[in-house]
């Protein structure tokens, strides 16, 4: 489709090229404004975590959907897919070239949007779930003040200790690609269910 508007595209090719990431899947090609552009992955974007772009998309006029906001109104459940803190060890960063360090910069700028995002919709929203989102600021649960609706965001963090346990134990790196990981992070996911409670909901 040759079209220069966002709200022209099929859903189905939105999310393909929202899902490009790289190795794992090609690039899509959409034909914007007589001209193909290739997306390659939409995680690294401002919106990694979806949660704020999503009360936008519902609420601004010009998205058509103008959902009514408010505490009483509107709730917002972000889920994310797991962390591990982006860290380079001291060892290992001297014998790092540019390349291999433009190799770890994209999970780090993806970390960080994704933090700030969370950031954002606990200042907007009435968080009533949360891990802190740093040593500083808190979880920000309760924080006070008229908020445009509740807020609960549930993201398994794992630690650098358990992440080096985990690969001695099942082999291979901590990574989406690795299947050996499969069982540990069922597990892992079970556990992490104990987070989610009714009253966040209610």
């Amino acid at each position: 489709m040759n079209s220069e508007c966002n709200l022209d595209f099929p859903l189905w090719q939105l999310v393909r090229a929202s899902a490009a990431a790289p190795v794992y899947f090609p690039p899509e090609e959409v034909m914007l404004g007589g001209k193909v552009h290739s997306f390659i992955d939409g995680g690294i974007t401002a919106y990694n975590n979806p949660a704020l772009i999503a009360y936008l998309m519902a609420t601004l006029p010009c998205y058509g959907i103008n959902w009514e906001s408010g505490e009483e109104s509107m709730q917002i459940v972000s889920i994310g897919t797991g962390i591990t803190r982006t860290k380079v060890s001291e060892v290992l960063r001297r014998y790092l070239s540019a390349l291999s360090y433009a190799a770890i910069v994209p999970s780090g700028l993806m970390d960080s949007i994704s933090k700030e995002q969370d950031l954002v919709c606990r200042v907007l929203g009435r968080c009533l779930h949360g891990s802190p989102i740093d040593s500083e600021i808190g979880d920000m649960i309760g924080h006070g003040g008229t908020k445009s609706f509740t807020y609960a965001r549930y993201n398994r963090e794992f630690s650098h200790k358990e992440v080096s346990e985990v690969e001695t134990k099942v082999g291979g790196k901590f990574a989406l690609d690795n299947l050996r990981m499969r069982d540990y992070l069922i597990e892992a996911g079970i556990d992490y269910a104990d987070h989610v409670k009714l009253e966040h909901f209610i």
